[in-house]
């Protein structure tokens, strides 16, 4: 799979120290140039850091644009820049740093322990969901070099599209999928395009070509631990150290921080990016001239943002209008200029990266409003609201209400700041007491699954209470309203838009579906963080507080009450997360199962289109280990000369054909093969359960009994000799029919399913001798349900009955077949009861007996 090469990872790592060398000292001599102080160690580490691992990422795009990622390549680039700056930057002075400060040194002892609970990475590299996407994109690109994959098998699938691929809705792009996170170009179907913008599963195919599959997985808990350093120094730059501290505290123990800094999604590298660009905003806004150093800095982390996340042009618009104001207000400088060309060229290279590399995701993500842009009254509403704005701004400028004096009577009217502040309480109130009641639940299909889903925003607040504790959020809310009482200054103005208008956004809309705790991500990059501050501030506001002496007393000591519930709650909230991460040895077991199949396997997958076991398992296959795929989705009039096709296909090449299933295998395609079986795998993970309805408390587990055949063309199914020994549960999905439960992991060695009311077995035979029939048999019978007994019928003649009980119980009959088509059925029905309808489990089925095997002499 990964063929980590250890000369090479030296190198690279060689490259990597010398860049992060040459970086900060280019930092603390451009920097130290523009302040009368030290200079601040931890953000020049920080700076250092980022600046290095933004330009690998960056250079890691451009290269796999043109199919041209490797380490080897990075790594000339990385000693190649290292060499030219410090060549143009020399002289160079050693650096004074200022000592760190208690809170400083607080901070990196926290650190070590985050990263326990944040280094202990979910194992998503299965498909069907963003995580596992992200991982197979990367390791794709970690192999071949390539973003844009060129394939020539898909053609093959294209051509029988009906029988073999998913069909989108008719207003999406492209026409067609294999898999869920891989678009089929309509005009090339040999180039299969992924979903995600490639500047995450960049830095994850550094990863991995550095320590294979858990060398990628490891990247996302490093950027939510460095991501607490950046709220740190942020935050310290906008009030003090000591607030910094506990906002960074409390943003690292809530629940979700902890969750996805595991998991391999964009988020904990968005929320780094967002905050680090904020804290370069923050130096170019404070200090007076600042260093292009810091302009060139937040230029990078913005557009690195956007090359990493498809959402955030609010981000990109409210930058936009910030650096107005500030040109407006005369407070242009070199810096400025630098952040704005670093800025536009990054920018520039997210937008072609869009429509060049990752059009199909733009459009579907965008093409709702599109079609809203597109109606007649939207485009005049929005060119008129653009044409206002315009006019306001150019009044504003020409009255002077953007210069300082203006803003700074503006923003000392008490009135004003009373009435914003009650503005903030009221509107927190009404999302998290009045909205939940007033707005109504609906409901959509999802596809391709075709599940119902609700749709909850107007429970969004109320449910960030649920991870933040309703403490948290009142906390957060009073922190803000002290902070526009008390401390808002034009200075704040891109923190706070950035936060309040994200936290708008996402509070009105999700955009997500409503899993928890997966729908919590939409809030992680901006949302959460900024929440954690404000309740911070509020903490510190009471900490802080003097008056009279027993209110000063009181204050301080609700304070750090607050203080501590408050952790506390974040504490007790993270219970379900702390102690065990998602799908926790699925590398192993997935690396297991891949063993067991033959190295140039071609599989074949046979599921309904709303199905996603191919999805998980076969992204792998494909994407990990190079496994063509075929996933027959179809019983349509095209499934035989398919079959033929691939068939040929094989035979060309040298592959041996081999099917995998989890379900009984549908007749018609049962009939275009002789089945071999070879083994059978239980795959068997747990992950945190997704609710609708509540708080994810419980874990629920993914178990696959995954069935291997080895296979061979047949025109019509070979008629088979008993004796027959069918394991039920084991490999038994070319002869179930109908009417059994999926597998499902029960105590003990032995395999087995339940059946519904009537359950069919399907035995390819055409002759009609007597046959003797055994089944091993038994019931879990709750109190109050009465034994009933089990008929057996075979090809519609009832040839005995049994009643099985709490024990395993072998069970023979004898009967004459009368086969049709070279199929003979043997069918069982029973009466069925329900867990849930009787109170003894949450299990909802309708169940009839458990059957273990079945023996046909």
């Amino acid at each position: 799979m990964f063929q980590v090469d250890g000369l090479m990872t030296l190198l690279f790592l060689i490259g990597l120290a010398a860049a992060f060398a040459v970086s900060l000292l280019v930092w603390a001599k451009r920097a130290g140039a523009h302040t009368p102080h030290k200079l601040d160690w931890l953000e020049g580490v920080l700076v250092a850091l980022l600046s290095v691992a933004v330009f690998a990422g960056w250079v890691g795009v451009l290269l796999a644009s043109f199919g041209q990622f490797s380490l080897t390549g990075l790594t000339a680039v990385l000693i190649l820049t290292s060499g030219v700056v410090l060549v143009w930057q020399r002289p160079f002075l050693r650096p004074s740093f200022s000592p760190l400060s208690w809170q400083d040194w607080l901070l990196l002892l926290l650190l070590p322990l985050f990263a326990l609970f944040y280094f202990r990475p979910h194992e998503y590299i299965m498909g069907s969901a963003d995580a596992g996407g992200y991982m197979n994109i990367a390791a794709t690109l970690a192999q071949t070099g390539d973003f844009i994959i060129q394939d020539e098998w898909t053609p093959l699938l294209r051509e029988y599209a009906d029988v073999t691929l998913r069909q989108q809705p008719p207003e999406w792009q492209t026409r067609y999928l294999q898999f869920v996170g891989w678009y089929i170009d309509d005009d090339d179907p040999a180039r299969l395009i992924p979903q995600f913008f490639p500047f995450h599963p960049a830095l994850l195919a550094i990863g991995m070509s550095l320590g294979g599959l858990y060398g990628g997985l490891l990247l996302t808990p490093l950027w939510g631990m460095l991501s607490l350093v950046a709220v740190y120094l942020l935050t310290r730059k906008l009030f003090d150290a000591s607030i910094a501290l506990l906002a960074a505290f409390l943003l690292g123990m809530t629940a979700t921080h902890i969750f996805f800094a595991r998991y391999p999604t964009t988020e904990p590298l968005t929320l780094l990016l967002v905050f680090a660009l904020l804290l370069a905003w923050q130096r170019l806004w404070d200090d007076h001239p600042a260093d292009p150093i810091w302009g060139i800095f937040g230029g990078l982390m913005l557009g690195a943002a956007n090359l990493t996340r498809i959402d955030l042009p609010l981000l990109v618009a409210v930058a936009a209008l910030f650096c107005g104001l500030c040109w407006l207000r005369g407070g242009w400088s070199r810096a400025w200029t630098w952040f704005g060309v670093t800025s536009v060229l990054l920018l520039l290279h997210a937008v072609l990266s869009a429509v060049w590399l990752n059009w199909p995701y733009t459009w579907n993500t965008y093409s709702s409003v599109f079609r809203l842009l597109n109606q007649a009254g939207m485009v005049t509403a929005v060119f008129v609201a653009g044409l206002l704005g315009v006019v306001a701004i150019a009044v504003a400028w020409w009255r002077g209400w953007l210069h300082g004096e203006y803003w700074q009577r503006m923003s000392q009217s008490t009135r004003l700041r009373w009435l914003l502040a009650a503005g903030v309480v009221g509107l927190s109130l009404f999302a998290y007491f009045v909205r939940p009641v007033w707005q109504p639940v609906q409901s959509y299909n999802t596809w391709p699954g075709g599940q119902s889903v609700p749709v909850l925003d107007g429970e969004n607040w109320l449910r960030l209470g649920w991870y933040l504790t309703p403490l948290g959020l009142a906390l957060a809310t009073g922190g803000l309203a002290w902070i526009i009482l008390r401390r808002l200054q034009m200075r704040m103005g891109l923190f706070l838009s950035v936060g309040l208008l994200t936290t708008v956004q996402y509070v009105y809309r999700i955009f997500n579906t409503p899993y928890h705790i997966y729908a919590m991500r939409r809030y992680v990059p901006v949302v959460i963080p900024v929440l954690m501050i404000f309740a911070a501030v509020a903490i510190f506001a009471l900490l802080r507080y003097r008056g009279q002496r027993g209110l000063t007393v009181a204050a301080r000591t609700g304070a750090a009450a607050l203080a501590v519930l408050l952790a506390a709650g974040l504490l007790f909230q993270s219970r379900y997360v702390l102690p065990r991460s998602d799908l926790t040895g699925a590398v192993a077991q997935l690396t297991a199962f891949h063993d067991l199949l033959e190295p140039e396997a071609l599989i074949i997958i046979s599921e309904p289109p709303e199905s996603i076991f191919a999805d998980r398992v076969g992204t792998p296959l494909r994407f990990l280990w190079g496994h063509d795929v075929a996933t027959i989705r179809s019983n349509g009039p095209e499934l035989a000369a398919f079959v033929q096709e691939m068939t040929a296909y094989a035979a060309e090449r040298g592959r041996p054909l081999q099917f995998i299933a989890i379900d009984p295998i549908p007749t018609a395609v049962r009939q275009m093969f002789a089945l071999k079986p070879v083994a059978m795998f239980p795959l068997k993970v747990d992950m945190l359960q997704n609710t609708f309805t509540g708080y994810p408390a419980q874990r629920q587990t993914i178990y696959y009994g995954i069935e291997i055949y080895d296979v061979a063309p047949a025109a019509v199914l070979e008629t088979a000799v008993p004796p027959w020994y069918i394991d039920v549960g084991t490999l038994d999905a070319a002869y179930i029919e109908s009417g059994f439960y999926p597998k499902e992991p029960l105590p003990g060695d032995i395999t087995m399913r339940w059946t519904k009311e009537e359950a069919i077995l399907a035995l390819p035979l055409n002759g009609t001798a007597p046959l003797t029939i055994s089944l091993n048999a038994k019931i879990f019978r709750p109190e109050g349900v009465p034994p009933t007994p089990v008929t057996v019928w075979l090809d519609g003649r009832e040839i005995g009955q049994f009643t099985p009980d709490a024990t395993w119980q072998t069970y023979t009959f004898t009967g004459q077949p009368a086969p049709t088509d070279g199929l003979s059925r043997l069918r069982l029905v029973s009466e069925t009861f329900n867990p849930a309808a009787l109170g003894v489990n949450a299990d909802g089925r309708d169940l009839g007996f458990l059957l273990d095997w079945v023996t046909i002499k």
